[in-house]
């Protein structure tokens, strides 16, 4: 049974965060677009707003984060290391929304997982980093390219793959219409972590895509 919907007005602040209006809901999750006080809008998910994971366009995060690296880059000594470079990118791609590639990243509502985020984010990050075979020839990638980043969703990959990936885009075939597959999953209207399970269990992506999703009984499907 369904909660009770909660009801979100145009106006009411969350944070730095002023509702605009609701959005298209995708996959049963409400989203509303926000204006920020700084001007920049951007689309929220319902949950992101009521647990405040989410209270700017990511202006708030940046400045804290300014703040709070300016001290520990003084302790950590890791500053000027590659992989400092490459979490500094990951966050200016989702939350900087003057990064030439947000609109791939926040623009999507590609997040940073808050272990990564927080007052050790780094030392974090770079700890997982280590643990998970980095080296300075090889970038962080998303297995999923439509979730966050956070420890079960990257890997590192050769460069040159990276770049083959950014290149392609899966185009799927069903019946007479051809989409890419993120973009057949908002019109069938079923989660990308549903279909990427699917395909990694060998299923065919029209399969994968078409297949009813079984009902969850006593905790297993």
């Amino acid at each position: 049974m369904m909660g009770k919907r909660l009801d979100i007005r145009p106006g009411e602040r969350f944070g730095r965060l002023t509702i605009v209006k609701e959005v298209e809901c995708r996959n049963w999750v409400r989203r509303f677009l926000c204006r920020c006080d700084c001007g920049v809008e951007r689309i929220v998910r319902l949950g992101a707003l009521r647990n405040r994971s989410v209270v700017s366009c990511g202006c708030y995060m940046r400045e804290n984060n300014s703040r709070v690296m300016s001290e520990r880059n003084k302790t950590h000594g890791l500053s000027k290391t590659r992989l400092y470079r490459i979490w500094c990118g990951m966050k200016s791609r989702c939350y900087n929304s003057n990064d030439t590639t947000y609109k791939n990243y926040g623009g999507r509502e590609i997040e940073i997982c808050d272990e990564w985020l927080g007052e050790n984010g780094f030392i974090t990050f770079y700890n997982w980093a280590m643990q998970n075979g980095y080296a300075d020839n090889l970038t962080i990638e998303r297995n999923n390219n439509e979730g966050n980043y956070e420890p079960d969703n990257c890997r590192w990959i050769p460069i040159e793959d990276q770049a083959k990936n950014t290149r392609r885009i899966r185009l799927v075939r069903i019946g007479n219409d051809v989409k890419s597959l993120s973009e057949w999953c908002r019109v069938l209207n079923v989660s990308m972590s549903t279909v990427y399970k699917r395909l990694n269990k060998g299923w065919s992506a029209e399969k994968a895509l078409t297949h009813p999703i079984r009902a969850k009984i006593d905790g297993r499907y």
